[in-house]
């Protein structure tokens, strides 16, 4: 894996497409135990995937990459569902179902 964000980080953005060929099955799995909606799972991923990109220079090569990457999918999880369980939003919908 370090060879793909090497090459990746040397604008060899191909390389990404191959990383998250590697990685989405496991994403997906992590994601789909704990969301209902294979939508939703599927716009999460790429999400972090995205999010992922966009912060692979700040990786540090001596950690292991698939911790940081599922450390980042973790906190966006842990975001989506802060906004979709606030307590506002669980007002509406009991508001809705009463």
């Amino acid at each position: 894996m370090n060879q793909y964000i090497n090459d990746v980080l040397n604008g060899k953005t191909e390389s990404y497409r191959l990383l998250v060929r590697q990685l989405a099955p496991s994403l997906r799995a992590y994601l789909s135990g704990r969301l209902s909606d294979f939508h939703l799972v599927e716009d999460l991923s790429q999400e972090i995937f995205i999010a992922v990109y966009q912060s692979l220079e700040k990786f540090d090569p001596k950690y292991d990459f698939r911790s940081w990457f599922f450390t980042i999918a973790r906190n966006k999880l842990n975001s989506h569902l802060r906004k979709t369980y606030s307590k506002k939003n669980l007002k509406f919908a009991f508001e809705e179902e009463i």
